[in-house]
């Protein structure tokens, strides 16, 4: 117990950001649980999502306190976010077939990737990569699809247009990192630490994106010309 706790003071002090980022994840989650009433299916599913993420951290912070390697665990994690990921935007596109299409052909091609690379012992960031460019491509499908289809009456009060400027910051932003993270395994530490603190960051911003989209859940329902779709 010593040992852990020691370890603990260590990554607190020497990583302070990625214990604000992991603490951050309960905002959107506490926002979530107010506005629980208000929750479309697709704001469950990212609700659902931001828990799992939640916990999935929890149990990445156990194993480096234990210390155990968690490079499986890891990509186990990456093939449950990009199946949540991708039925998000399958549900929020429901209505344009085009879209739809699109979401099950990208979310199909980056798990499958995900898997092999999974089952082949392959390197972390073949699953980081896809995960980040499948936010990046399904969040600006789903830009295209409000704009085209103009059914919203303010989009600042669109709930899920927070959500996907979340996933299109953070995948667009930490996707170099992913890229290289075998490299930045091997980095000298002080070039770890830059990128490190710069993913934690971008996360703790997605994490405020998440908390407005679902904040607006309340207000999102009378802000359509039509039909919710």
């Amino acid at each position: 117990m010593d040992h852990i706790l020691r370890n603990l003071n260590y990554l607190f002090t020497t990583y302070p950001l990625d214990f604000y980022a992991y603490f951050f994840l309960l905002v959107p989650l506490s926002v979530a649980v107010y506005r629980r009433g208000f929750l479309t299916p697709a704001l469950l599913l990212i609700s659902y999502y931001l828990c799992g993420r939640f916990i999935s951290d929890t149990v990445m912070l156990y194993y480096s306190l234990i210390p155990q390697n968690n490079l499986n665990l890891s990509k186990v994690i990456i093939l449950v976010d990009v199946l949540f990921i991708g039925r998000f935007y399958f549900v929020s596109l429901t209505g344009n077939s085009f879209s739809g299409r699109l979401t099950v052909v990208a979310t199909t091609i980056v798990f499958c990737a995900a898997l092999v690379n999974y089952l082949s012992d392959g390197p972390l960031s073949v699953g980081r990569s896809g995960l980040r460019l499948l936010m990046v491509v399904l969040a600006l499908t789903y830009f295209n699809k409000i704009l085209a289809e103009n059914q919203i009456k303010k989009v600042v009060l669109h709930a899920a247009f927070w959500v996907s400027a979340g996933f299109l910051f953070y995948g667009a932003g930490t996707l170099m990192i992913a890229v290289s993270a075998d490299y930045l395994q091997k980095a000298p530490q002080d070039v770890y630490d830059v990128y490190a603190n710069m993913d934690q960051m971008i996360s703790i911003l997605f994490s405020c994106l998440a908390a407005v989209g679902l904040w607006m859940s309340k207000f999102d329902q009378d802000n359509y010309y039509t039909g919710i779709v």
